[in-house]
């Protein structure tokens, strides 16, 4: 479960900035509002990495955590979706969803390396992280290819 669940974050979270690209892009100054609602989103999760850890160095549950913290960061993202969705171009309102997902996504990315090695037999964690890192770096190319043909079909918004 922790496999599937790791794959669709990382599905989604490698659409997304394509999608809020393709949304914003209109306009003179899109490239602008698209620079400042990802920097502000990864400058978020890069800040708070080290607080996460943090936080799950001292959690009981780490399983428990780790769903609050894709749930959360799932709500990040459909909330941008359903920003972008309803016309909403301005730069606060998605940088606020994007940051929010952002925090929390670094929570999740941290709890899932602490509970990794809790889920599997002893002498396994070396393939499983290999596993996990390819399925990771090939959704990751994967997913704007996606999001293009999504766009293309469905359209920014």
């Amino acid at each position: 479960m922790y496999f599937a669940g790791r794959m669709v974050s990382v599905l989604g979270s490698s659409v997304a900035p394509f999608a809020l690209a393709a949304a914003l892009a209109d306009g003179r100054h899109g490239g602008m509002r698209i620079a400042i609602v990802l920097a502000a989103e990864y400058v978020l999760y890069l800040v708070a990495m080290p607080v996460m850890g943090l936080v799950a160095d001292r959690a009981a549950d780490l399983r428990a955590v780790l769903v609050v913290s894709q749930l959360t960061a799932a709500c990040g993202q459909l909330a941008e979706a359903a920003l972008i969705l309803n016309g909403v171009t301005a730069v606060a309102p998605l940088a606020a969803a994007a940051g929010t997902g952002a925090v929390a996504a670094s929570l999740s990315v941290v709890t899932g390396a602490r509970l990794v090695p809790n889920l599997l037999e002893p002498g396994l964690l070396q393939q499983a992280n290999g596993l996990l890192r390819t399925v990771q770096m090939t959704l990751a190319v994967l997913g704007p290819a996606t999001a293009g043909v999504l766009v293309a079909v469905l359209d920014a918004g």
